[in-house]
């Protein structure tokens, strides 16, 4: 795996780890400020959006364990990481678990790389 690859999937880790961790300081930082997120109900997030809902719910990750992981670029500026994760959530207080299938997108921005979308879908 590249250099930039290793890179951003430490900072997948990291974007994982702050979600947990409700710490919406982190995921500022990492977000990009165009960022899109499409969660497996269709619900649809833009970055200011989703930190509101890191910090006040109803959604809170508990866990969030992923498997097979394929992370690939896309061009000099853009990383892909697809996988699947099973995902400990509670909404709204109700402990719940999540299987889905998702597509992470990195994209460097003046020379940072920044969390641009995910769009996830669930397994039954």
């Amino acid at each position: 795996m590249s250099d930039e690859l290793q890179m951003v999937m430490a900072l997948e880790d990291a974007r994982v780890l702050a979600l947990c961790e409700q710490d919406d300081a982190t995921l500022d930082g990492l977000l990009s400020d165009s960022m899109v997120y499409v969660h497996s109900t269709g619900l649809l997030d833009t970055k200011q959006s989703f930190l509101e809902h890191v910090r006040n719910g109803p959604i809170q990750y508990r866990s969030f364990d992923r498997s097979d992981i394929e992370a690939y670029a896309a061009g000099d500026s853009t990383v892909i990481v697809r996988g699947v994760a099973v995902a400990g959530i509670e909404f709204d207080g109700k402990p719940i678990e999540l299987n889905f299938r998702y597509l992470a997108v990195w994209v460097k921005h003046s020379g940072s790389w920044r969390f641009e979308a995910w769009q996830s879908s669930t397994i039954s």
